[in-house]
């Protein structure tokens, strides 16, 4: 009962202290309360304070703004400095007063400024105060304003080219938020400017009242080309390229203008504004200016420009090329013109800019896209031209025999045709690597064709005395139009461009090797059996007096086969040999052909048995004919050729030898005891010695029987082993025939000894002393 009582008194005690401290609690929540109001009322005031304090101080800052008149102090920097730094202050104070009154045109974007919620409350609450609604409703209308005065500020800074104009501008913009749009909106703007002149130059209209004529002249085959076909057009002809070339030149004037005298400048102005970019740091963060824009217009300002001019420029160069011809001469045939000032271009950009060495003159990629594009459509271009050029340098081939003049001009065209088309290129070291690979293509297929083209039959090739045969005419043409392929490659050896000069060399030197390897080889080869055969008849034709019908001047004769060697040698000099030897051609083939033909009539003579001496008159009146043959035809030869004059004297050992065995053959049999007398006196192969001295004879064997050869075989066999040039007789072929002799002497000599034939056996006697003496020597 007591604890019951006590827990009532202590619950009534409990709602007595609650009654008597509920007063006072209220009462200070209440107070506390309005003491928070009171706060709230102080930071509205003080933030109010600030807002109109801020835009009193922007509103004077746009005043002054507002004062300056852009366009007249373009002359005056100390103003447009002034102007500029108002402008910075004003879009400064504009940046805060967006920030205190939380206004989102600012925030959101570039620069957000996140508050927290007491912060956004505050804000809203200010917002709602009548004092500064005013001052709110001027901020949008001050930042257009503003904006306006930004955007004449960049163009002025940009026409000035002034860096702190520039930097003053594009740093109002960024407190503004609008760095990227303002960038952007003068991109645009000068991309559009750019439209609009590029319009302008492709204007024909306008062109063609400049030169007071009322249309382009219509292209036509004779002015497409108009670099190496000049000198062959009519009248006719020659006036419209006139006037194609008036067109050209104004619209060329036009188009360089544009690229080089406008696009350069603009692109200086947008490249200095980029760089001014570059330098701003971004407050807050590790972005620069141009980061900022970057990010926004997916590209720098200077790529930005470069891909909208090159866009549109290609988009009008299409259309125009699907116009008329006119156009597709001028941005296709004509594409290293525009090649050419777009790298003056490049070169005016580095001379107004502060490009660094290492990007200094390269081709922006835009660019170098676009022209890329633009060449491949030139090098087909060109491939066509370049085929129809070789499809007429076949037809000379096969028809040059017909009208060689003519067909001579079609070799001009098309190799004037390459030199033009490579120059052009020269100073682009891709277009012209790329067209010299066709150009060397072109030939590789044009050669190859040689093979196909020439005749290889038993006629083609044949020595005759007569007119050429029907297959020789063919190989005539082919090798008369490379042999003017040749000559008219030579003249490319006056072009500046080193590069073309080693082209045309390497082009040079691949007619020559197919002149060589399928006209003049074979020929040689050819000379070389006619010849020898003809030469063998000098054991047929020696004693036969009805073939002795021709006489030199001195009135001694001359026998038939030599008459026929000569008028081979003839053909062979005059009928091909012309159409076949270029003049850059080395002549070692020609001394060596004279130096066969002197060895083979020097073998086949020596195997003669000459018993008087009218008959070695003969052989010798044979030899001045002979001589006077090859005489000529390598004086003949030479003269075609860039080479120094050949005479016999450059055979060498072969014509030394023919002409100590004009004295040779009256030589007494006596003075044949002493062969070291004879050596030393006539410097003739110890071979030719003994062989003369066995056809001495009247009945011994000669080599030839010895080893049992016919005389023709075995002086082919003879020069097949020899370098007949140089040597005449190979040492092996001298050591084979003497040790056959020695052996034919040691098997058959005691008969020979008693030999009925006093001439056989004087020579047998003078034979075994030079059988002795070789042993001597030999040991």
């Amino acid at each position: 009962m007591t604890a019951h009582n006590g827990t009532c008194f202590c619950e009534q005690l409990t709602l007595s202290a609650r009654k008597a401290i509920r007063g006072p609690l209220d009462t200070i929540q209440s107070e506390q309360a309005r003491l928070k109001q009171l706060d709230h009322i102080q930071e509205l005031l003080v933030h109010s304070k600030t807002v109109i304090s801020v835009s009193n101080r922007l509103v004077e800052k746009m005043d002054a703004v507002a004062e300056c008149d852009v366009m007249g102090c373009m002359q005056d920097p100390a103003a447009l400095d002034h102007h500029a730094a108002q402008v910075v202050s004003a879009s400064a104070f504009l940046e805060e007063l967006f920030y205190m009154l939380d206004a989102r045109d600012v925030s959101g974007t570039e620069t957000s400024m996140a508050a927290d919620a007491e912060q956004q409350e505050l804000m809203k609450d200010v917002m709602h105060l009548l004092i500064i609604q005013p001052y709110a409703s001027q901020a949008n209308p001050m930042k257009s304003a503003l904006r306006e005065h930004i955007e004449n500020l960049l163009l002025c800074g940009l026409r000035n080219l002034s860096p702190n104009l520039l930097g003053a501008a594009l740093q109002a913009a960024f407190h503004l938020d609008i760095l990227s749009s303002v960038v952007g909106n003068l991109l645009e703007d000068l991309t559009n400017v750019l439209v609009e002149r590029t319009s302008s130059a492709f204007d024909l209209i306008a062109i063609g009242k400049e030169l007071g004529e009322t249309q382009p002249p219509i292209v036509s085959f004779h002015s497409v080309l108009p670099p190496y076909r000049a000198r062959f057009l009519s009248p006719a002809a020659n006036k419209s390229s006139e006037q194609l070339q008036r067109w050209t030149v104004a619209v060329w004037h036009r188009i360089r203008a544009l690229i080089v005298d406008e696009l350069a400048p603009i692109h200086a102005k947008v490249y200095m504004m980029e760089r001014v970019l570059r330098l701003k740091q971004a407050h807050d963060t590790d972005l620069t200016f141009l980061d900022v824009v970057t990010r926004q217009l997916t590209c720098s300002p200077t790529d930005l420009l470069w891909t909208a001019f090159c866009s549109n420029f290609d988009a009008l160069c299409s259309e125009s090329i699907q116009e008329s011809e006119f156009w597709k001469f001028m941005f296709v045939s004509s594409f290293p013109k525009l090649l050419h000032i777009f790298y003056e271009l490049v070169s005016r950009v580095a001379m107004l800019t502060d490009q660094s060495s290492e990007t200094r003159g390269e081709i922006p990629e835009p660019i170098r896209i676009f022209l890329k594009n633009r060449s491949q459509t030139y090098l087909q271009s060109v491939s066509e031209r370049w085929d129809e050029g070789c499809q007429r340098v076949q037809m000379a081939m096969t028809l040059g025999s017909r009208n060689p003049q003519h067909y001579n001009a079609d070799v001009q065209r098309f190799v004037q045709m390459l030199l033009t088309d490579l120059e052009e290129c020269g100073f682009d070291r891709v277009l012209s690597s790329d067209i010299a690979s066709m150009g060397t293509n072109l030939f590789k297929t044009l050669l190859s064709q040689i093979p196909s083209m020439t005749r290889k039959d038993e006629n083609a090739f044949l020595l005759t005395v007569h007119q050429p045969t029907s297959s020789q005419t063919i190989n005539i043409s082919v090798g008369r139009t490379l042999k003017q392929l040749h000559a008219h490659l030579s003249h490319i050896e006056s072009t500046d461009f080193p590069k073309i000069r080693e082209l045309a060399s390497a082009w040079r030197k691949s007619v020559l090797n197919v002149i060589r390897t399928n006209l003049l080889d074979p020929l040689l080869v050819s000379a070389r059996y006619n010849l020898a055969t003809v030469l063998t008849r000098i054991h047929r034709f020696r004693f036969d007096k009805s073939h002795n019908m021709n006489s030199d001047a001195m009135g001694a004769e001359t026998s038939a086969y030599m008459m026929e060697f000569c008028g081979r040698m003839s053909f062979l000099r005059t009928k091909l040999l012309p159409f076949y030897v270029v003049p850059e051609d080395e002549l070692h083939w020609a001394s060596e052909l004279a130096s066969f033909a002197l060895c083979t009539f020097l073998l086949h003579a020596t195997l003669l048995r000459l018993p008087s001496d009218a008959e070695k008159l003969q052989l010798v009146t044979d030899m001045t004919t002979l001589e006077l043959s090859l005489s000529q035809f390598l004086s003949d030869v030479s003269r075609s050729t860039n080479n120094r004059p050949l005479s016999l004297h450059d055979c060498d050992a072969s014509f030394h030898a023919v002409r100590s065995f004009r004295t040779l053959l009256f030589e007494p049999l006596s003075s044949w005891k002493n062969p070291s007398n004879i050596r030393e006196m006539w410097h003739i192969p110890d071979v030719i010695l003994v062989q003369h001295l066995l056809s001495k004879s009247t009945t011994l064997p000669l080599p030839s029987d010895i080893r049992g050869m016919s005389k023709p075989a075995y002086v082919d066999w003879a020069i097949s082993m020899s370098q007949v040039k140089t040597s005449l007789l190979s040492p092996r072929v001298e050591s084979t025939v003497l040790q056959e002799i020695h052996q034919w002497l040691s098997k058959h000599g005691v008969i020979l000894e008693n030999t009925a034939d006093e001439k056989d056996k004087e020579v047998f006697a003078c034979l075994k002393v030079w059988d002795t003496f070789f042993a001597l020597h030999k040991k």
